[in-house]
Parts: structure tokens; sequence; C-alpha cells
């Protein structure tokens, strides 16, 4: 493992708002870093789902989890795995939602 491997705990932590250049997104930069980078990250995936083939991907990962039920022999693996599923379809749409309605 390297060094900088070392260093991410998560996936979500090797974007920082440092990686992210000034042209990323169009918007007035911040004097607070993090309140940019969230405004920044949140832009990006209104853009993406908002387009057409997003809401398509978008419809597609909600009917593929949160309007799927498992079966009363489904393992508790199973479970979990559909419920981390769908709070990540949750998370994608909360986002979009404060995208929307909080845009600058």
């Amino acid at each position: 493992m390297t060094p900088d491997q070392q260093n991410i705990d998560w996936l979500w932590d090797a974007v920082h708002p440092t990686t992210l250049s000034e042209n990323t997104i169009d918007s007035p930069l911040t004097d607070n870093i993090e309140e940019d980078h969230a405004f920044r990250i949140n832009q990006a995936y209104l853009r993406c789902f908002n387009s057409p083939e997003g809401k398509i991907v978008l419809s597609h990962m909600r009917q593929t989890t949160l309007e799927r039920a498992l079966g009363p022999d489904s393992t508790q693996d199973a479970l979990r795995q559909l419920e981390g599923q769908r709070q990540l379809v949750l998370r994608i749409e909360r986002i979009i939602k404060q995208a929307t309605t909080h845009p600058a």
C-alpha cells in the first residue's frame, strides 16, 4: 500500500476540495472551502442526474432498489446489501433536491 492509499479511509475522501479546480463548476468561490466544495458536488449531481440520460439512470436505480422487495427467505446479507443500495439512491435524490432548492 502506498503512503497516499494509507491516508484514504473511504473513497469519498479521495475527492477533497483542493482537488477540484476553480473551473469544475461555474460558481463563485467563497471563503469557506468546505461550503464551496459541498456546493460544487451538489451542482455536479444535479447536472448529471437532471439530464435526460441521468433521469433514466436514476429511475432505473429507484426501480431496482426502492421499489423492490426481497422475499421472506432472503438472507441477512441480501437485506443489508439492498438497504445500502437504497440508502445510496436516497442520498443521490436528497443531494439533487438540495441543489435544486438552494442553487446558489
